[in-house]
């Protein structure tokens, strides 16, 4: 009796070991979680919409550069005496009146400030009146401002052609570089109409050179 006792006594403990072995691999397999992911490879696409400081400051100086780009057309169209110059100082006028909006617009979405040319004092020297490429100092501001007859006409093509210029010259320099969608759209625009106006211009002042 005494070793069937025993036998009893090892089934029982037998039992009770696999059940809770079983017990266990199940508990396990049901709190497992789910299997790990395989590692996935970002890829970084540029965003169109994205701008930064490069895009801020571009639009920024343009602005100015666009301000006194329309003063200086304004001035000739007022006073100019030669028609094909007036002619072209209102289209040149008004096609810089589009990339100041345009700039003003983009700025304003962003919810970035800037300065107008008026915000500047009229004085020249380091940090004062800009200077960016192309634009007129003040003493030629003030002459296409206030004479007049044919020393207008010669100005305005002289003052015109270098601020065309200087908006390509910053369109390559400041400008260049950006992936925003809406500032090389921008810029694109005033490039083709600038090189437009210099060949215009340039035409022009050919013309009056024979006269």
């Amino acid at each position: 009796m005494k070793i069937q006792a025993k036998i009893a006594l090892g089934l029982l403990i037998l039992l009770f070991v696999v059940g809770g072995y079983l017990l266990y691999s199940l508990r396990n397999s049901g709190d497992s979680g789910p299997a790990p992911k395989s590692p996935v490879t970002k890829t970084h696409n540029k965003n169109s919409s994205a701008y930064g400081f490069n895009d801020i400051n571009f639009a920024q100086q343009m602005i100015v550069q666009s301000q006194q780009g329309i003063l200086i057309s304004e001035a000739a169209y007022r006073s100019a005496i030669n028609q094909e110059v007036r002619n072209v100082a209102f289209k040149n006028m008004e096609q810089q009146k589009s990339d100041l909006n345009a700039y003003k617009a983009l700025l304003e979405t962003w919810n970035e400030s800037y300065l107008n040319l008026v915000d500047y004092p009229e004085i020249e020297g380091h940090d004062l009146y800009p200077t960016f490429p192309g634009m007129a100092d003040l003493t030629e501001l003030k002459n296409i401002q206030t004479k007049s007859g044919e020393y207008i006409d010669r100005l305005y093509l002289e003052l015109a052609v270098r601020h065309a210029e200087g908006v390509l010259e910053m369109a390559d320099t400041v400008g260049a570089g950006s992936e925003n969608t809406e500032i090389n759209q921008i810029k694109n625009n005033a490039i083709s109409k600038q090189k437009s106006i210099i060949d215009e211009l340039s035409l022009l002042k050919s013309t009056l050179d024979k006269i």
